[in-house]
């Protein structure tokens, strides 16, 4: 019996073992690919290895029918993007890019087009074509945040549906009463740590709504460590609760990241637009990056 019970598990793993690899294909019904991602937005965070530089920001995938000028259906990208290179910020910068989908649905590559560069990725989906994973495959790029330089790569999220809550008195709520765990690093280092925000009500010596952070905070820097930093900060949500600015004033240097809510609104992404602030974790040297979920 025992025998027998040996030999039937040998056959079931050596079936697994030659049985084909399941096959991407693309849903039923679907007249072509590029219509898989039409009309959905993503959010996107990239870096390189090498110079620390980086990107976030959204794209909008649509489906652009043939024209008498263009014969064929071609997958138009909106792209807004922040980057920071080597320490020169660019802000929510808008551009018309382009995006292609292989015949498996399983992959496909991204064109984004900004300022005087071109920066084209390849990229699979992953987790129910809700995520992508992206590197650099245009070897023509300089040494820029969209660029290959030290293996440029990435990641997407698809971007649910979101609006500051009905009733929401102010943008700044949002975040009221929360606490989140975040991690960054840049081209020296790296930091982990954990904030808290808070409302701060009018009083009379500020007139306004305040978005106040208490922060602690480890950070490596260059083999130095500085263990359990305890400083305050602000933070500022856009007015379409997209996103915002998250303000640290640490013991090292003043770093303000700018952030975009990835998977609304349950993780952060972060990069540093404070230019050339100085050679330390979180001063914005070569973009400083990161994410943020909650504790």
């Amino acid at each position: 019996m025992k025998s027998f019970c040996f030999l039937a598990m040998a056959c079931m793993i050596a079936g697994f073992l030659i049985a084909p690899p399941a096959q991407a294909q693309c849903p039923a019904g679907l007249t072509s690919p590029l219509y898989l991602i039409n009309g959905t937005t993503w959010t996107f965070q990239t870096a390189d290895d090498v110079l620390g530089d980086g990107a976030l920001g959204t794209f909008t995938a649509q489906v652009q029918l043939p024209t008498s000028i263009n014969p064929y259906l071609t997958g138009i990208l909106n792209v807004t993007m922040t980057s920071n290179v080597q320490g020169q910020l660019t802000v929510q910068q808008q551009s018309v890019g382009r995006y292609q989908i292989d015949d498996n649905c399983a992959s496909g590559e991204l064109f984004f087009h900004a300022g005087q560069n071109a920066y084209q990725y390849a990229f699979v989906f992953f987790n129910g074509r809700m995520e992508m994973y992206m590197t650099s495959n245009n070897n023509s790029v300089g040494n820029v945040s969209a660029g290959p330089f030290g293996g440029n790569h990435g990641k997407a999220s698809l971007k649910t549906t979101f609006a500051c809550p009905t009733g929401l008195a102010d943008p700044l709520y949002l975040l009221n009463g929360t606490a989140w765990s975040f991690q960054a690093t840049d081209f020296l280092g790296s930091s982990v740590g954990i904030f808290n925000a808070q409302v701060q009500p009018p009083s009379s010596w500020n007139s306004n709504l305040t978005g106040q952070l208490a922060v602690t905070e480890t950070t490596s820097a260059a083999g130095t460590v500085y263990n359990n930093q305890v400083f305050p900060g602000k933070y500022l949500i856009n007015p379409d609760c997209s996103g915002g600015e998250l303000d640290f004033m640490t013991n090292l240097n003043s770093v303000r990241y700018f952030f975009l809510f990835a998977e609304n609104p349950t993780r952060m992404l972060l990069l540093s637009d404070v230019p050339n602030n100085g050679n330390v974790p979180g001063a914005g040297f070569r973009a400083n990056r990161g994410e943020a979920k909650p504790f």
